[in-house]
């Protein structure tokens, strides 16, 4: 039988790429011209927001290898990725793509089921469920 966390972690990884893709396709694979623009502009926490969306598969590669050890560090990425994510969303919506949006709705909903089914998981464990 297939674990779903490992599946639901999988699919949260997958749509972290696919929103960077989408996020690069938007600016023109500029991430770092947009990353200086934003900081030139007195828009630090923009620019540390843009470059998170950018690199945030490798840390969801990272942490979907341990989530079955230890599911703090998977919840902890989920929840900052989703806020992270909102938060750039929102600043640059208008610059955003249709198929940014759904690769941002995915990411989040895969984000959240992950991290529900690791906290269920986790506490099938320990008999507390």
């Amino acid at each position: 039988m297939t674990n779903p966390v490992r599946v639901l972690s999988l699919a949260a990884t997958l749509a972290a790429a696919a929103v960077t893709a989408a996020l690069l396709i938007t600016i023109d694979g500029d991430a770092v011209g947009m990353i200086e623009f934003q900081h030139r502009q007195g828009e630090t926490a923009y620019a540390v927001g843009i470059g998170w969306v950018v690199l945030a598969p490798v840390a969801f590669v990272i942490a979907s290898s341990y989530v079955a050890v230890s599911t703090a560090p998977w919840v902890a990425l989920c929840v900052a990725h989703v806020a992270i994510l909102v938060a750039v969303s929102v600043e640059f919506a208008e610059m955003m793509s249709v198929g940014y949006w759904i690769a941002a709705g995915v990411c989040t909903v895969a984000a959240i089921a992950s991290v529900v089914a690791a906290v269920a998981g986790d506490k099938q464990q320990r008999g507390q469920f």
